[in-house]
């Protein structure tokens, strides 16, 4: 059992339930934690899979990332919001990291988060939904 002093000032980051008993791997909820704690006040991320894998330790590639963050979509622990262009290619990627439970947001929540985005940005699954 943890018997550490708690430090004033330091940052806390809680992790629901529901993600701590999944059977996502410990990196999965490391990187997790991390995208919770550099989230801005709408649950926005916007970071490269190479700093991700920086900042989840040695060994951990961009590619690991990827496939960390598809499972961590996969199971309802992030929304990825991919940014297209208006000439169909895909810029980036944005990740939004729920408040509380999966699906807390619906798909039109989800758009009115990004407003104010890039020309031609789109949410995968935002065209279908919104129609």
């Amino acid at each position: 059992m943890y018997t550490g002093d708690f430090v004033a000032g330091e940052q806390f980051t809680p992790m629901p339930t529901w993600i701590r008993k999944s059977n996502l791997s410990d990196r999965q909820k490391m990187l997790w934690l991390y995208l919770r704690e550099v989230a801005s006040n709408n649950y926005v991320v916007w970071a490269f899979h190479r700093t991700l894998a920086a900042k989840l330790g040695s060994g951990v590639t961009p590619r690991m990332v990827r496939f960390d963050l598809e499972r961590l979509e996969e199971c309802g622990a992030i929304g990825i919001i991919r940014w297209i262009r208006d000439d169909g290619n895909q810029t980036c990627n944005s990740y939004v990291t729920w408040p509380a439970e999966p699906a807390d947001f619906s798909v039109a929540e989800m758009v009115a988060l990004r407003k104010g985005g890039r020309p031609g940005s789109l949410w995968r699954g935002a065209v279908a939904d919104a129609a």
